[in-house]
């Protein structure tokens, strides 16, 4: 028994092409973050298909036996990451410290633009980007044309500019 699973990993080293090759079919190259978790799969994969096949001489030539294994088990893996990934969403969901300070940088960020902007600008923004109100309503909300609109709005863009340019934190410190 020992000694199959042992020409079944001498086999495997030798016959890494067949390995790298269900691995690139399925665009899993050396550059892919999990490549060394795939690799180390398909590898234990091919032995245990080597020791199957050398107990029961299958029908099909041992190289097809072993890559139809590898490959179903390789599509397995894929279908199992899909799977969890799109139940427990992607990796930073997992890593709420990272994306609480990017929002905690965002917020500093918008306070700081609506304490540079003047009353009438904030309103304007909270009607263009927060409410999502059309423009002609906004122009007769606020009874401006819509030329003002737009000139106002690309002052509020280049205070917005400004502010994104400089570092949060130095600022608030």
């Amino acid at each position: 028994m020992a000694t199959l699973r042992q020409q079944g990993f001498s086999a495997a080293l030798q016959n890494q092409a067949l390995i790298l090759g269900v691995l690139k079919r399925y665009q899993i190259t050396p550059a892919h973050p999990e490549f060394d978790d795939y690799y180390q799969e398909s590898l234990l994969t091919y032995v245990a298909a080597y020791c199957q096949y050398q107990r029961s001489h299958q029908h099909i030539s041992q190289a097809n036996y072993i890559y139809t294994k590898v490959r179903q088990r390789v599509i397995d893996l894929l279908r199992q990451r899909d799977c969890y990934t799109r139940h427990f969403g992607a990796d930073s969901a997992l890593e709420p410290s990272t994306n609480q300070e990017s929002q905690w940088l965002q917020r500093l960020q918008l306070q700081q633009l609506l304490s540079a902007l003047e009353k009438n600008e904030r309103r304007l923004l909270m009607l263009l980007y927060h409410e999502n109100r059309p423009v002609p309503e906004i122009c007769a909300t606020l009874q401006i044309s819509r030329r003002t609109l737009y000139r106002k709005r690309k002052k509020i863009l280049a205070k917005l500019k400004k502010v994104a340019q400089k570092p949060a934190l130095k600022r608030h410190l």
